[in-house]
């Protein structure tokens, strides 16, 4: 799912419109790491699916994949001020119409797919929905030697789909608080689960294994916004694993202590951008060799210090807030109407 998200400050004074969704945040942040990025979708003809596709193409993306159809609405998702505690809530639904502007699944006019055939197979596959598209090109890249890296945020009713995606992916990540039911799902298949469990960290196991291997959150000096959180942690996950962070890389190295590294580069990089607004919020503050440097330098600080104990990052960040950056203009409250964002 991609999605133009709309985020709205305090009093509705300001907004800020962005790519978004899971799918969008990780490609965007791994192209703002260097990474060349291939998206594959379906947007509406309207004027959510422009900005979306001009972001893409903005961090040097190929989007020859991203396809219109008459049929479909590009989902807009509002980021509100939380409350109770909460830095912020999302919702499909205009808060000046009321109307939903959610995701629905691509529809096969038969011209995406066989375009898709001719793409040389990517290192990494990543999907967060169980639609025909994602499912044939994860078992496909998987049979190629592709990572496939499935990370949904609901089992959905179609409980079938929900187990082919498993089947087809290397690697799982969910959230503890929205997926509750994985006890009875098959996870043979799959070489890395991840569990995310909010303030408590995270954990992951190997191959199916019975034992849990547990990484602690890390504090930070203030909150600012925990939006994209989670895709940061992902993002920078699959970096390190790919990348150089570390010694012999390569794919060959789902060892426990791989994992565990680049796990907590992504836990640093996703503590580092809840200092700032918004979900790419810290890719706005840090070019990407700035912003490895300084997350490697941290882990380093990590891996030095007594096992379990947490990691304030307050003494190597900048702790200034953002200022509004270009991207964010004043607009009038009847402007944030979904309409602004239609054809």
């Amino acid at each position: 799912m991609f999605a133009l998200d709309v985020v709205i400050d305090r009093g509705a004074a300001t907004a800020e419109t962005c790519l978004g969704g899971s799918a969008g945040n990780v490609l965007a942040i791994l192209g703002h790491l260097g990474w060349h990025t291939v998206p594959i979708g379906q947007l509406g003809y309207d004027a959510a699916a422009t900005k979306i596709a001009n972001e893409f193409s903005r961090l040097g993306a190929d989007t020859r994949f991203l396809t219109r159809s008459q049929h479909q609405a590009t989902p807009v998702v509002y980021q509100l001020p939380g409350k109770a505690g909460d830095t912020h809530e999302f919702s499909f639904r205009c808060p000046v119409c009321g109307r939903k502007r959610g995701y629905k699944p691509p529809v096969d006019d038969g011209t995406a797919m066989p375009q898709l055939h001719s793409l040389d197979a990517p290192d990494v596959f990543y999907f967060d929905r169980t639609t025909p598209w994602a499912l044939e090109l994860a078992e496909r890249y998987r049979e190629g030697g592709t990572l496939v890296v499935f990370e949904p945020s609901a089992i959905g009713n179609d409980l079938s789909s929900f187990e082919q995606a498993i089947r087809a992916a290397h690697i799982v990540k969910y959230a503890d608080d929205r997926i509750v039911e994985m006890e009875g799902v098959d996870f043979s298949a799959v070489e890395v689960e991840i569990q995310t469990q909010g303030k408590k960290g995270l954990r992951f196991r190997m191959g199916g294994a019975v034992e849990w291997h547990h990484l602690t959150a890390i504090s930070v000096p203030y909150l600012a916004d925990t939006a994209g959180a989670g895709d940061w942690c992902t993002s920078g996950f699959l970096y390190a694993m790919l990348g150089n962070i570390f010694e012999n890389g390569g794919r060959g190295m789902l060892s426990v202590r791989r994992v565990r590294e680049s796990l907590r580069f992504g836990q640093i990089l996703s503590a580092l951008n809840c200092m700032e607004k918004g979900a790419r919020g810290l890719a706005r503050r840090h070019r990407s060799v700035q912003l490895v440097s300084l997350a490697a330098s941290i882990r380093n600080t990590m891996a030095s210090s007594v096992p379990g104990r947490d990691i304030d990052v307050a003494n190597r960040s900048d702790q200034q807030r953002c200022a509004p950056t270009a991207g964010t203009t004043a607009i009038m409250s009847s402007l944030l109407c979904c309409e602004a964002f239609a054809g």
